[in-house]
């Protein structure tokens, strides 16, 4: 069970005076998503960060035929 300070965050992410609007809680979750899905490493991907871990497995398209006859 959640303790009280807990709740009030969720309920009102501004709880903490971190934030002030909503739009600046936006902003930052946003800023933290980036980071997390860019820069950190993920142990479930060898500790590797995603764009690291997508780039063993890009491949360039196979080349298309013309249609050009």
């Amino acid at each position: 069970m959640p303790d009280e300070k807990s709740a009030a965050i969720y309920e009102d992410p501004t709880a903490l005076g971190a934030v002030r609007t909503l739009a600046e809680a936006r902003a930052a979750g946003d800023g933290w998503m980036h980071d997390y899905n860019t820069t950190h490493s993920h142990s479930s991907l060898g500790y590797q960060t995603s764009e690291e871990f997508l780039g063993l497995y890009e491949t360039t398209p196979p080349p298309q035929k013309s249609l050009a006859a």
